[in-house]
């Protein structure tokens, strides 16, 4: 455009030297803009803001000719309350991530949706915050599903959540999504999926399809995974393995419990005044045959003071089911970790032990381990009685306090016991930065609304150090969240 051109011109050689001239329609304020001007910098600043001006917005309108736009379908799902709405504007527009995520649970477990004024907002937060983005389309009902239509960049979100067509045309993230989901409700279902183009798909992304697979994992899956035990990927097939080491039934697992048979047995011993005692007898002199290394048995021991012997024997306890191995053996399913205790080299086993009851999610095995001073696992804690983890807290506290909070933090807001956390916060007081404020505002979402007097007490109680303040300002967010939390109406 001349007239932008002769202003830039103009800029840079000065209005002494160069003066612009003004588009044909504008020759009239441009007399009027010379004739009252101050100086040339006032008339050739004006002069430019009103060019500037007239070439962006003297042009004529585009047309648009395309259809009309489709209506937005009505809603399936009630909108929540006006009262939980102003909250979740407050929490969007304070950044409060942790008190927005629960209202969005609550929301969704309720089967409640937000009301469409907010739904652009939401599904440009879903663009940020990709790892939550199944949250906020969940309370986005149909306007959300509309406006995606509209919108190739919320599209995109729509297009990677769990419908029918991701497993054909989705990325990778949501392809192993729907497939996870897919194995959740229809293990079947799962492996039929895989069948059809699994053989396609790189070593990378076989490997991570298969690992979808630990969920509701049974002996039909068996003959689906032998075959990649001849997979050209090392990756590939170790996975593979790995899943049929722990199918009880399998083949391979049939194999290591016939092993376990052969080198491990109970003995009884005679004690003073004729009683008995059960005492676990291992038998290092038994080689193995070579299809338990093939099957997955590593050959030399982790330890030096751990004889290989006792390696393949710990390695094939972390794959067997603990009622198998109580009756292979013929004991109680209780006696086996007191005897493993009490064995030479008894510790060694106890995180082998650990593995399978992991596994195979045993409940008594879990609490007969967490008994153990020597058994620090925090992961038993997910299957352990409550009684049994309130009577554990001080073992957990100090070196395993993170752990222990990870824990206790959990994705459907579970209400933690009162005696559990105040053991907890009782610690956290002495050491309070042992946790970072966000995980003190998290486990207040889980805190029964009776523990805010202890709370307030506690706070009121405390000194003016450092290390007090801090503490203060986290049982004061806490005592602000909980009061939050008790303010949404679901």
């Amino acid at each position: 455009m001349k007239g932008t051109n002769d202003i830039i011109k103009s800029a840079l050689l000065g209005t002494d030297k160069f003066m612009p001239e003004p588009e044909p329609a504008l020759l009239a304020i441009a007399e009027k803009i010379h004739a009252k001007r101050r100086d040339k910098e006032d008339a050739f600043l004006k002069i430019a803001a009103t060019t500037l001006l007239y070439e962006t917005l003297g042009s004529k309108p585009t047309t648009h000719s395309a259809a009309p736009l489709p209506v937005c379908p009505p809603e399936q799902q009630i909108i929540t309350s006006h009262a939980n709405v102003k909250l979740i504007q407050s929490f969007l527009v304070k950044e409060e991530d942790i008190l927005l995520q629960y209202a969005l649970y609550q929301c969704k477990k309720h089967q409640q949706i937000l009301p469409s004024s907010l739904v652009p907002t939401l599904l440009n937060r879903a663009l940020l915050q990709k790892k939550n983005a199944a949250a906020y389309l969940a309370v986005c009902g149909e306007a959300g599903r509309w406006l995606g239509s509209l919108n190739p960049h919320w599209q995109a979100l729509y297009e990677n959540t769990t419908t029918e067509n991701v497993w054909e045309t989705g990325d990778f993230n949501s392809r192993k999504a729907y497939l996870a989901e897919v194995r959740s409700n229809n293990p079947a279902a799962a492996i039929e999926l895989l069948q059809t183009n699994i053989a396609q798909e790189s070593a990378a992304n076989r490997a991570a399809f298969l690992q979808t697979l630990h969920t509701n994992l049974s002996q039909s899956d068996e003959p689906f995974l032998q075959y990649f035990l001849q997979d050209k990927s090392g990756q590939v097939k170790q996975t593979a393995l790995q899943l049929l080491r722990k199918i009880e039934g399998s083949a391979i697992n049939q194999l290591y419990l016939n092993y376990l048979q052969q080198v491990v047995a109970i003995q009884e011993e005679r004690q003073l005044l004729g009683s008995k005692k059960k005492k676990l007898l291992i038998k290092e002199n038994i080689t193995p045959s070579p299809e338990l290394f093939n099957a997955g048995i590593e050959k030399v021991s982790v330890q030096k003071s751990v004889s290989d012997p006792l390696f393949w024997i710990a390695q094939v306890l972390a794959y067997l089911h603990p009622t198998s191995v109580a009756r292979q053996l013929n004991i109680p399913e209780d006696d086996l970790p007191k005897l493993v205790l009490e064995y030479p080299q008894g510790t060694f086993l106890l995180p082998y032990l650990t593995q399978s009851v992991l596994t195979y999610r045993h409940r008594p095995w879990a609490n007969r381990l967490l008994a153990l001073e020597q058994v620090t696992d925090v992961r038993l804690l997910e299957l352990a009685d409550e009684a049994i983890l309130e009577k554990q807290m001080e073992k957990w506290l100090g070196s395993n306090v993170t752990d222990l909070v990870n824990h206790l933090v959990q994705d459907d807001y579970r209400i933690i016991p009162n005696k559990i956390i105040e053991k907890l916060l009782d610690y956290l007081e002495k050491n309070p930065y042992q946790i970072q404020q966000n995980s003190y505002a998290r486990l207040a979402l889980q805190l029964p609304t009776s523990m805010l007097a202890w709370l307030e007490t506690t706070a009121n109680h405390l000194q003016n150090d450092y290390q007090a303040v801090y503490f203060k300002n986290s049982l004061l967010k806490m005592i602000q969240i909980i009061n939050v939390r008790n303010s949404l109406q679901f």
